[in-house]
């Protein structure tokens, strides 16, 4: 199988032109108490992936507590999202979580750092987000250098639990404000 290569364009190089760049932030965001991504609500695309670069959180020892934004409002009720995560970070046994409860979702086990050299990256794959007849869910993988110094990877999915269009993600801390690099959204053609 051959490799992908996401060209500058936003499309991919060798799969028929696939990906497709939705939208992309490159000077990213300092100190802020959240950034909004908003998403594609095309159905022309299978599903969409978010990248972020270069995320870390203000305070020592936060997780993400990101939330979905619909109806122009982010959803903050409690039990609003189900999610689970298994984490593994250097030197511990790997470990992890899962909740039905919050009024936001993790895709962390292991906090992210909170400093320019403590940064981490993260894979995103999102799935139904212009359809309100099934409920939209994610997909995380995220690497990096936690708040204690060590390499850590997390993987995660959550469910809105509820059914919803979702126009767009809210990137936020548990508590505290975040840092991001940059960001890209595509768009994934079948």
């Amino acid at each position: 199988m051959a490799l992908t290569t996401i060209r500058n364009d936003g499309l991919a190089s060798d799969a028929g032109g696939r990906y497709v760049l939705i939208s992309k932030d490159t000077t990213g965001a300092s100190n802020v108490a959240y950034a909004d991504i908003t998403l594609s609500q095309s159905t022309d695309y299978h599903h969409q992936i978010l990248i972020v670069n270069g995320y870390y959180n203000g305070n020592d020892a936060q997780d993400m507590g990101w939330r979905t934004i619909e109806g122009g409002s982010a959803i903050t009720a409690s039990s609003s999202y189900y999610y689970q995560y298994i984490g593994r970070k250097y030197g511990v046994t790997a470990d992890g979580g899962s909740s039905q409860t919050d009024g936001s979702f993790r895709f962390n086990w292991y906090a992210v750092g909170n400093g320019t050299g403590e940064m981490s990256d993260l894979y995103i794959k999102i799935f139904n987000a212009p359809t309100s007849s099934l409920k939209t869910t994610f997909h995380a993988e995220v690497n990096g250098i936690s708040n204690d110094g060590n390499t850590y990877t997390n993987y995660a999915n959550a469910i809105r639990n509820g059914y919803a269009v979702c126009e767009g993600i809210r990137m936020r801390a548990s508590a505290g404000n975040i840092y991001y690099s940059s960001y890209a959204l595509y768009g994934v053609k079948l």
